[in-house]
């Protein structure tokens, strides 16, 4: 049975790894229900009897916790950027997944945080990947919750309003002043002097 878990093992590994980065929990718990029963049939045919051998195999009825190790594939990535008008970037990238029982008193079973900071005119980044794994002892036939959460947060701060806000100003002030010089515009009508006025009246 040994030699049949280390040629199936890197065959697991490498579609897993290859699917891991969509949505696949769900083809993930059918592979895992197929391999089970062809693991199963093939060591119950070894000891020529029929079934999969569910009772001979199960954890029901064990006595004392069962070992129960629990696994996650962290993928992060942080960049930050800042021009001569950023004051700060900060980001952080936060995994944690924490077990609730009624002999469950410790705290997150897999944690992973990732903090970067910088000032002005500066530019870092990091990067995670890897494997997050623990063990944890369980009581047959307990009831348990498991709570996870995913989290990235990035924020920044600018010297200098936003280039749109300038803008808006700028057209806001170019309206002003047009509509002050509009109301002391002088008249455009006939200019000459008076006495110019008079002596063409009187000719």
């Amino acid at each position: 049975m040994g030699r049949v878990i280390v040629e199936i093992n890197p065959i697991l590994q490498g579609w897993a790894e290859y699917f891991r980065i969509r949505n696949a929990a769900r083809c993930f718990a059918y592979a895992r229900t197929w391999v089970e029963k062809k693991v199963r049939r093939h060591l119950m045919r070894a000891r020529k009897r029929p079934g999969f051998g569910w009772t001979r195999w199960s954890t029901g009825g064990a006595p004392g916790p069962v070992d129960v190790t629990f696994g996650v594939i962290v993928d992060a990535f942080q960049n930050l950027l800042t021009d001569p008008c950023g004051m700060l970037a900060d980001s952080e990238v936060i995994f944690s997944l924490e077990l609730f029982g009624p002999d469950v008193t410790t705290g997150p079973l897999l944690f992973f945080q990732s903090h970067l900071t910088i000032g002005s005119d500066s530019s870092d980044g990091s990067s995670f990947n890897g494997d997050l794994t623990a063990t944890a002892p369980l009581t047959v036939d307990t009831p348990y919750a498991i709570f996870k959460e995913a989290d990235a947060e990035s924020s920044g701060i600018n010297t200098v309003p936003e280039p749109g806000t300038l803008l808006l100003v700028g057209l806001s002030m170019l309206g002003s002043l047009g509509a002050v010089l509009a109301r002391h515009r002088p008249d455009r009508g006939d200019h000459r002097s008076p006495e110019a006025t008079s002596r063409s009246s009187t000719s």
